[in-house]
């Protein structure tokens, strides 16, 4: 099948799923690399389930599409499929999470708009919005912030006990501990004047100053 869908052989895909051959993510994966709407529409119509988690730690791929050289009519494709740019796998990230993070500012506003007013967002959005490294960083944490109303002094995943305790060894602060790793003068500026704690210590016992050290 993988083979059929790297050929782009439309007919062939369908001709195979139609004998029963299973899905594996791998062959959606590459039919999302190629744009090919037509491939994704076949797996989803022999039981793909669009927002079905990658991985334990990985989240649905509605979060590789965003990271895979996107376009506004591939991500349309997926929210109009019915995919949720909130769902979250076991651990706490959502495909806006990894949107936030490293996806063109176009496509993190699609997702946005795609979720309703009264959403309430996983993914710990502000903390990976603070990772990104792009120049358009600054503007991308201002629309979480703005989205999202989040709590500036929230120690990531201290509100999701499994993500906590998987990842605590690594040292979990708050968005200004993620904005002192990535470097951004201006993110770090922003969150302080919007009132972050700066005297907060990592799961590791460290300040965001001594982590940017």
């Amino acid at each position: 099948l993988l083979g059929a869908v790297l050929s782009g052989s439309q007919e062939l895909v369908r001709m195979l799923l139609d004998a029963g051959v299973p899905i594996d993510l791998a062959n959606v994966k590459a039919a999302i690399k190629q744009k090919s709407l037509s491939v994704l529409s076949l797996c989803l119509q022999h039981g793909w389930s669009i927002n079905e988690a990658e991985d334990w730690c990985i989240p649905p791929l509605l979060s590789y599409a965003v990271t895979t050289d996107p376009d506004e009519s591939l991500i349309g494709w997926f929210l109009e499929n019915g995919a949720d740019p909130n769902a979250r796998c076991q651990l706490d990230i959502t495909p806006l999470s990894t949107a936030v993070e490293g996806a063109p500012l176009a496509i993190i506003e699609q997702l946005f708009a795609h979720c309703p007013p009264s959403t309430c967002f996983h993914g710990q959005l502000l903390h990976w919005a603070a990772r990104r490294i792009s120049n358009d960083a600054e503007d991308v944490v201002r629309l979480v912030l703005e989205r999202c109303q989040p709590d500036l002094n929230k120690i990531l995943y201290k509100d999701d006990a499994f993500s906590y305790e998987v990842r605590k060894v690594v040292g979990l602060g708050t968005a200004l501990h993620e904005a002192a790793r990535s470097g951004h003068p201006s993110v770090v500026r922003l969150l302080i004047q919007r009132g972050t704690d700066v005297t907060i210590r990592d799961s590791r016992g460290k300040t965001a100053l001594e982590v940017a050290e």
